[in-house]
């Protein structure tokens, strides 16, 4: 396998990690459900939306996409439009610079769920 071949192997195992992360969270009194899909033109977004009993939604994710020569990586966490969390969208030109912020914004969107959804619960009450 050529550098290019490893690479792409390397963000494959990156997503898929992403992926199953954001399948595992969960809320013991919040429906939710993960998701994946392809962005068009060369990238991928993978997160998990949890849909208070009032029936807003909340959306943990990431993605990672080719623009312009550089890879793009987004993180954020937000109930309908506003924003709970929201990680400085990142260009950067080499792949595994790339990645490495791809696996730090999973972790940082997916730590803080259980309090944020608790507060949002909280401000049902």
């Amino acid at each position: 396998m050529d550098i290019e071949g490893q690479g792409a192997a390397a963000l494959l195992v990156s997503l898929g990690r992403a992926s199953e992360v954001f399948f595992h969270l969960d809320h013991p009194h919040v429906r939710h459900q993960a998701f994946s899909y392809l962005i068009p033109d060369g990238g991928a977004a993978t997160g998990t939306v949890f849909t208070l009993p009032d029936g807003r939604e909340v959306h943990f994710s990431v993605s990672f996409a080719l623009r312009d020569g550089a890879f793009r990586i987004e993180g954020t966490a937000a109930v309908e439009d506003e924003a709970l969390l929201s990680m400085p969208v990142r260009l950067l030109p080499d792949l595994h610079e790339a990645i490495a912020v791809l696996e730090r914004y999973v972790d940082e969107v997916t730590e803080p769920v259980r309090r944020l959804v608790d507060e949002l619960l909280e401000e049902l009450a």
